[in-house]
């Protein structure tokens, strides 16, 4: 029963997200489905932001006041948009390879369902801090400062309160059911970068870059058993919806869209540490477009994302809750400097978690139009973000590649993948000549298979 209730509250966050932006018209030029895949994002990020205010303000959290202003919401939305049930989108043309390929993504995200719901975590961290602290807020009805304090907890705090949130809805904590969040982020990662690509280069493209995303054997773990780092995957779906969207904002300059992501950065940098350089990195690429365009006006909008990260840093000051770095002083030497630069090597080298991905966004930097455009500023994003791992590792304390890099590669791979198929783009570039075949009937055969 439990399990049906997650799956409903993740459709009725889906919803929430889908509601707001038809409502307000946000992402017009995007299909249906593309407009899906961040409505789960969005509306996690405003269930979420609502606990939070609903905390700050005193009110009690119950079932009634947290489900009735988004389903008054919801309502609005279907009576003004009566037809929109009824306008489903229309099921594309597909040829049997297309089916093959869809088969093996549907393959791995019920594979990725099955295992999280086997059995209950098994992971200390799953115990004692994911699941521990959403089980707290969820028993006090809000966010207690004095427990934060006491048990040192100073992490972001969406992906806690996205947890409440669903204990609130069924009613009570389920250690196995709420992992099926986990199989989700997996699912609209998948659906993002599908509609992102599908729509840019053809659903062929599409299907085949996303089934090899789909197949990575650390994404498939992180969207069903991994439970050591429950708020990894979350992060990389936030990071990967800010990171296409900055680039729809910079072919199209449109307000919505920017506004939309800087919703998107404030989700990233309150589900983890790590996500505050994402935001920083994508930010400082929209403010150099926006003075690159003059679109001075613009600017407000982008600074949206700041104002629940400052309000947050403040609440913890105020309250005597600990720091970041209160607990990860800095300390450095010349093995941790080597241990750093070389457990993330073996990592990124691990052909059993990562399949040849790594090994392909390497080799696609070494070509010219990996530093175009739309090449660079991927790169940008995803180098600046693992160098700025690799920094940590080398000088902070409690920090290392081999308790922590295989979860942190999560949060940059779907942009990695972007990035290959960016370079690796079959309408203008030669497959061929890239891998060195000279026979005309493979080069003939390749270009058959994904065009």
């Amino acid at each position: 029963m439990n399990v049906i209730l997650v799956f409903l509250s993740i459709v009725f966050i889906t919803v929430i997200g889908y509601s707001f932006i038809n409502f307000f018209k946000i992402l017009n030029g995007f299909d249906k489905l593309l407009r899906l895949s961040y409505s789960f994002g969005l509306g996690i990020i405003f269930v979420s932001f609502q606990l939070y205010c609903y905390s700050r303000l005193n009110i009690v959290w119950t079932s009634a006041d947290i489900l009735t202003p988004w389903v008054i919401f919801i309502l609005i939305h279907i009576i003004k948009n009566r037809n929109l049930l009824t306008k489903l989108p229309k099921w594309p043309r597909l040829k049997k390879v297309d089916y093959l390929l869809l088969f093996f993504i549907a393959f791995c995200t019920f594979y990725a369902v099955f295992e999280a719901l086997i059995r209950p975590p098994v992971a200390w961290d799953s115990w004692a801090a994911w699941l521990f602290q959403s089980k707290m807020f969820f028993l006090g009805n809000n966010i207690d400062p004095s427990l934060l304090r006491h048990y040192n907890f100073y992490y972001p705090i969406l992906y806690y309160l996205l947890n409440s949130f669903v204990f609130i809805i069924i009613g009570n904590f389920d250690d196995t059911s709420i992992l099926l969040i986990s199989s989700a982020f997996y699912f609209f990662t998948l659906l993002l970068f599908f509609g992102f690509t599908s729509r840019r280069y053809g659903i062929r493209k599409g299907l085949f870059f996303t089934f090899l995303l789909a197949a990575l054997q650390n994404l498939i773990r992180h969207g069903g058993r991994m439970e050591a780092g429950l708020a990894d995957l979350p992060l990389g779906y936030l990071a990967f919806c800010s990171t296409t969207l900055l680039l729809d904002y910079i072919d199209n300059k449109g307000v919505k869209t920017l506004t939309l992501m800087s919703i998107f950065l404030a989700g990233t940098a309150l589900t983890k540490s790590e996500g505050l350089p994402f935001a920083l990195v994508i930010s400082a690429i929209a403010i150099y477009y926006i003075f690159k365009n003059k679109l001075f006006s613009h600017f407000i909008y982008l600074l949206i994302w700041v104002v629940p990260i400052v309000d947050w840093e403040a609440y913890k000051r105020s309250n005597g809750i600990m720091s970041y770095f209160s607990g990860h002083y800095f300390v450095t030497s010349w093995i941790k400097f080597s241990d750093s630069l070389l457990g993330t090597l073996k990592e990124l080298i691990n052909i059993k978690s990562w399949n040849l991905i790594w090994f392909s966004y390497f080799v696609s930097l070494m070509l010219k139009k990996s530093w175009t455009k739309y090449g660079l500023i991927l790169n940008v994003i995803v180098l600046s973000q693992l160098i700025f791992y690799i920094v940590t590792y080398i000088f902070t304390a409690g920090n290392s590649p081999e308790s922590s890099i295989e979860r942190l590669l999560i949060h940059i791979v779907p942009i990695a993948m972007l990035e290959i198929m960016f370079v690796i783009n079959y309408e203008k570039f030669n497959l061929g000549k890239l891998f060195g075949f000279k026979n005309r009937k493979i080069m003939k055969f390749i270009a058959d298979y994904v065009s």
